[in-house]
């Protein structure tokens, strides 16, 4: 997958990528048709003007219009945001866009960000069930760790959770929780702007609570 990409003063930004279905109301973004449990990660510098990302690894299955959209994770730089991307005009669906990951979809516009997309060729439902079910196989199998962010003796969204060996990012949820696969050893990274940042080495456990510390 590929844009273009018009504007961006930020010294660079990190965006993740996401691929719904369109069964939400009103042909919105619905279903997250990414199941591999993984994030689509993708850094956009100041100076790119196409930016691509391998979807390969992700497994997405798709069997009608589907919707890929771009959501904001973190801006590097004292400048202020100004992302523009290549748009392109289509009958259906248009630019929905929302400000938090909980907030409702809204309809931005008629026209729509372009992407440009490589697919591989059809296979039959069954034959992607027999992929989804070794997928999900091979997940139960791996080892992940979860808990909860907390700061102030509240729960905390938005926190960044790296695997620094994986390389592999989530964010804790609107309660403060969070799920990451890991291998014994590995070392977690917690941050949030105005917060320290902690680090984490992961030994036979498979629940660990985090407390983090004012930026002072």
């Amino acid at each position: 997958m590929s844009f273009e990409v018009w504007y961006n003063p930020s010294d660079s930004l990190l965006l993740r990528v996401n691929v719904y279905d369109t069964d939400g109301p009103a042909g919105k973004p619905g279903t997250n048709l990414n199941k591999s449990g993984h994030n689509m990660l993708c850094t956009v510098r100041k100076d790119d003007r196409f930016v691509s990302l391998d979807l390969k690894p992700f497994d997405i299955y798709v069997k009608d219009d589907f919707i890929v959209s771009l959501e904001l994770l973190k801006i590097y730089g004292e400048s202020e945001l100004g992302l523009a991307l290549a748009g392109a005009g289509q009958e259906h669906y248009g630019s929905f866009r929302k400000y938090v990951s909980q907030d409702k979809w809204e309809k931005l516009d008629d026209r729509n960000m372009a992407y440009k997309l490589e697919t591989s060729l059809l296979v039959s439902e069954k034959v992607a069930q027999r992929f989804e079910k070794r997928k999900s196989k091979k997940e139960r199998k791996q080892q992940t760790v979860s808990g909860f962010v907390i700061f102030r003796g509240k729960m905390i969204s938005e926190v960044q959770v790296v695997n620094n060996r994986t390389k592999e990012l989530v964010l804790t949820d609107e309660k403060g929780r969070y799920r990451i696969p890991i291998r014994n050893n590995d070392i977690l990274t917690f941050s949030k702007d105005g917060l320290k940042t902690k680090h984490l080495q992961i030994k036979d456990k498979f629940t660990v609570n985090v407390i983090m510390e004012p930026n002072e």
